[in-house]
């Protein structure tokens, strides 16, 4: 999904601390972990990080410029019902805070994707949370968080994937990490940190990017009218959600009864779609105001986040030209009404 366009051929500088979990059956986890919470083992015949419940574990190294972002993918292994996994990222050492991505096994087919904020302490901010499935009972699973400047992306599929707002920290001595967040024992595979696109070129970004800026899950495109319509659509608002259901694809939809465009005929549905794919964005939108086809290019904005196309409705007077009877403005913001 944008991710990790060649994770196991790209330069290994991108790589800023990797475990595989193969040093034998030891309690020792090595000189490049810290047990924060907890008593952390390796079990040397199956290659894994083993974490009883509530334990936490994080890296001794920082990232490399002091920055808050990166990729981390964490290879769950052994999947069970209760098993709460979590890759953490942003971790500051001295006050035990992060930013997580978690994955909660909830039944055989069944689980729970989260992004949020939290600490050892157990107290946690849910940012999103999502309904998916998972690979099945006693498989393992890769789970990824990708952190860039204001969002925090989890996913563990290309089709199922949550996202949330986080505003960026100061520079300082961040480190990465894992923690077991349920009540079973559970196991890693292995565990990679790498450098993000806005520290390092090349190592990486998240799914849709808005040039490091977070896209509220809640978007309202406002309607500006003139002419035939101006008297019934002008100020008319339609709210637009993200739909995780879509991915792979990013979109934010929505829909409204709003009138036909000469104010006399009742109302129609109108859709709306504003779609994010590799960075860039676009809009569809269904509606007797797009019938006429003379849509102009859009402006766009993400810092704060603006969305605007122009166009107007055309009535044809045949034999005569056709003549502009509605002209009309949409604009896509995160301004709540």
């Amino acid at each position: 999904m944008g991710w990790f366009p060649c994770l196991e051929c790209c330069p290994r500088p991108c790589e800023i601390f990797v475990d595989d979990f193969d040093r034998g059956t030891t309690t020792n986890l090595g000189s490049g972990w810290i047990e924060a919470v907890g008593d952390s083992t390796l079990d040397g015949v199956n290659e894994y990080l083993v974490m009883p419940a509530g334990a936490v574990v994080h890296t001794t190294i920082s990232h490399p410029v002091g920055d808050h972002t990166g990729i981390i993918q964490g290879t769950m292994a052994d999947l069970q019902v209760g098993d709460i996994y979590r890759v953490l990222i942003q971790y500051d050492d001295e006050e035990g805070t992060f930013v997580y991505g978690e994955k909660e096994i909830t039944g055989g087919s069944t689980a729970i994707l989260r992004v949020g904020t939290g600490n050892e302490g157990g107290g946690e901010n849910i940012l999103y949370e999502l309904n998916v499935g998972h690979n099945g009972i006693g498989t393992e699973e890769i789970l990824r968080l990708c952190r860039n400047t204001y969002t925090a992306y989890v996913d563990a599929s290309s089709s199922e994937a949550v996202y949330g707002c986080v505003d960026p920290p100061p520079n300082a001595t961040w480190k990465a990490g894992l923690m077991n967040a349920g009540g079973t024992e559970i196991e890693w595979a292995r565990f990679t940190w790498r450098e993000h696109d806005v520290t390092a070129a090349g190592c990486g970004t998240c799914f849709c990017n808005c040039q490091g800026f977070c896209t509220p899950h809640t978007l309202y495109a406002r309607i500006t009218a003139s002419g035939y319509c101006g008297g019934c659509l002008n100020d008319a608002l339609i709210i637009l959600n993200w739909e995780p259901a879509r991915l792979p694809e990013w979109v934010w939809s929505g829909t409204a009864m709003l009138p036909i465009r000469f104010c006399d005929s009742g109302n129609e549905l109108y859709e709306f779609e504003l779609i994010c794919q590799d960075g860039n964005w676009g809009f569809a939108g269904t509606g007797s105001l797009f019938q006429c086809g003379n849509v102009s290019p859009a402006s766009f904005q993400c810092d704060p986040f603006v969305y605007a196309l122009t166009g107007g409705f055309c009535l044809d007077t045949f034999p005569g030209p056709e003549i502009l009877a509605c002209g009309w403005s949409i604009t896509i913001t995160d301004i709540a009404p």
